[in-house]
């Protein structure tokens, strides 16, 4: 069974179809909204240049645009909520478990959020105890299990 199970997995990934957590459960994406932006749709980080309820930037809009060609947006797009919610969602519960897959790092909620605050590179940094975990993100952790 697990033979036919892993090629299974990896045809849907490439296809890219939503992988859920091990925990059986996607990220809850108001409560991003409410760490990243205060549930503010205008919101604009002027450090990172990240934009909107989710904060998105550019590096993962672009993420975003290639794997969807026709439905490609601008990073003005993400001070729309519902534009914004379609890109963030697919980023957390999506790229990045596909990211951790291919790193060999557990597919948890906390990898996750660690992930989109601080960075799947830090991550990866992180879990080979190369670095530690800054507070910004160890708050972020801690506001999202309130």
């Amino acid at each position: 069974m697990k033979i036919i199970l892993l090629p299974l997995i990896l045809i849907l990934l490439i296809l890219g179809v939503s992988v859920t957590c091990a925990l059986g459960e996607d990220i809850d994406m108001a409560k991003i909204a409410m760490i990243e932006s205060s549930n503010n749709p205008l919101k604009y980080n002027s450090k990172s240049g990240a934009v909107g309820l989710y904060q998105i930037t550019l590096p993962a809009l672009k993420d975003y645009n290639t794997a969807h060609i026709r439905n490609g947006y601008t990073l003005e797009d993400m001070y729309n909520p519902d534009k914004a919610y379609i890109v963030a969602n697919w980023y957390i519960n999506t790229k990045i478990p596909r990211y951790l897959y291919n790193l060999g790092i557990e597919d948890t909620i906390e990898n996750r959020l660690i992930s989109y605050n601080w960075g799947i590179g830090n991550l990866n940094r992180y879990k080979k105890g190369l670095s530690t975990l800054p507070k910004e993100t160890s708050d972020y952790i801690i506001k999202y299990n309130k």
